[in-house]
């Protein structure tokens, strides 16, 4: 189909900008809650990946006259990537008879109302529900307990103990601490309180259906929050580890493969991707550990499984026993327990025979709900486009299509800048329209700066 500037049947620039983005930016869910990342502005491309490095982190030893031989801090640099690798597109097509009065829409805004703001929806959940999977995976210490109701002030206190233990409460004050819940999570957690006569709590959520903080935490919903559900673990016995996870593992790895034995044999989904398993040598779980002071706390680290290796590089999400009732799964974060590494993360060798525990049991469905602050959580959704740009050298780009525009604006109270490309073009012998919105970003939950609180729902 012949396309040119002078078949296109819409001024796009008049059509879309009204309300799009406020239901875009409704979509967003936790995504919106991010930290701006503007590395990839003016260069965005599909899969470019930029690395993020943390602040050094030391080990203190008590004393004044040191050995520099051992006791020397080497410099060993942590870092995450954040990629643009979330695409998100909406095509639609119109037709003559659609086109005509603009679909019996009176303006512009009515237009928005019946075919922007529903695309833009559509962008941001699925956007949102990819920066969730992030999450998932990146904060993957666990608390919580899968089989039960979120409630009140308990659950509240195990989350801030949460966030304390992890190292995340002082700095910089507890405001930035935020906690997203499914919908029915916070009816649950809010219906202890109106039983009791606390003005300051109980009044917001009897007026206005919900309180925005408790316990100095953010709390917000977002509907698109993972429901999981885990493998079957099916094992006569005891799972245990068949190989001892070496000391040389280090904070930068992509993940660390750990060999299990005492499934059933030859059976599927004993594990998934997505389940969270914990270790235990001789009785004692691996713990995890406070990143600044390294003391151990009261809750096994819990690590992400990622799958079984296929053989291609890539992972198996569904992971199956062979004949012996052995399996191979990478999980993450890596498992660093070398005592005098910087970054150790647990507080012991997970070696053969320590038995493995799946969070929340076989088969077990459950909501994860994240625990974060705001410092660790970073969203890129730079502009993309295919025509000049002003901030670019001249003819660096040229537009593909007849009628080409870019939308970006901030999100209200987070300086969050969103963007999207809209462009169109027609057929003026078919008499019909072709839209196409789409939105490119990549988003960067740091390892250790959130956790995931299980609840039934």
């Amino acid at each position: 189909m012949p396309y040119s500037t002078a078949n296109n049947s819409f001024q796009v620039e008049s059509l879309v900008a009204k309300a799009m983005f406020p239901r875009f930016i409704n979509s967003l869910g936790t995504s919106g809650l991010a930290k701006p990342y503007d590395g990839f502005n003016n260069r965005a491309t599909a899969g470019i990946t930029e690395r993020f490095t943390y602040n050094q982190q030391f080990t203190a030893f008590d004393t004044l006259a040191v050995d520099l031989t051992t006791q020397n801090n080497n410099i060993y640099m942590r870092q995450q990537t954040i990629t643009l690798d979330i695409e998100k597109t909406v095509p639609f097509a119109m037709t003559g008879q659609q086109m005509s009065f603009f679909s019996n829409t009176s303006d512009d805004s009515e237009f928005d109302a019946y075919y922007m703001t529903g695309a833009a929806a559509a962008i941001g959940n699925r956007f949102n529900a990819n920066v969730l999977e992030l999450c998932e995976k990146f904060w993957s210490d666990a608390a919580g307990d899968p089989t039960q109701p979120i409630s009140g002030q308990a659950s509240l206190a195990q989350i801030d103990t949460q966030f304390s233990n992890m190292g995340l409460y002082a700095d910089n004050g507890s405001a930035d601490r935020y906690l997203g819940l499914l919908p029915d999570s916070v009816n649950s957690l809010q219906l202890a309180y109106p039983n009791y006569f606390n003005q300051n709590v109980s009044t917001p959520i009897m007026e206005k259906g919900s309180t925005n903080e408790l316990y100095g935490i953010n709390i917000y919903r977002d509907n698109l929050m993972i429901r999981h559900t885990n493998g079957t673990f099916a094992a006569a016995g005891n799972v245990t580890v068949a190989t001892t996870v070496p000391l040389t593992t280090q904070i930068n790895d992509p993940f660390t493969l750990v060999s299990l034995s005492g499934f059933t044999a030859s059976s599927t989904g004993v594990l998934l991707k997505g389940d969270l398993i914990s270790f235990a040598v001789a009785g004692v779980p691996v713990y995890a550990l406070n990143p600044e002071s390294y003391y151990a706390y009261n809750n096994a680290k819990k690590f992400y499984v990622m799958g079984s290796p296929n053989g291609s590089g890539g992972f198996d999400p569904i992971v199956s026993s062979d004949g012996a009732g052995n399996v191979q799964v990478a999980v993450y974060a890596p498992i660093v327990a070398n005592p005098a590494d910087n970054y150790r993360n647990v507080s012991q060798q997970v070696v053969s025979g320590a038995v493995v525990s799946l969070f929340g049991g076989a088969n077990t469905s459950y909501v994860k709900n994240f625990a974060f602050r705001r410092d660790g959580f970073f969203l890129s959704n730079p502009p993309i486009a295919t025509f000049p740009n002003p901030s670019t050298p001249a003819n660096n780009k040229y537009s593909a299509f007849p009628t080409e525009m870019v939308l970006r604006m901030k999100i209200p109270g987070s300086n969050l800048p969103i963007s999207m490309n809209v462009a169109s073009q027609g057929d003026i012998g078919e008499f019909n329209n072709q839209f196409t919105i789409r939105t490119l970003g990549g988003a960067l939950p740091l390892n250790g700066y959130g956790f995931t609180y299980a609840s039934a729902i």
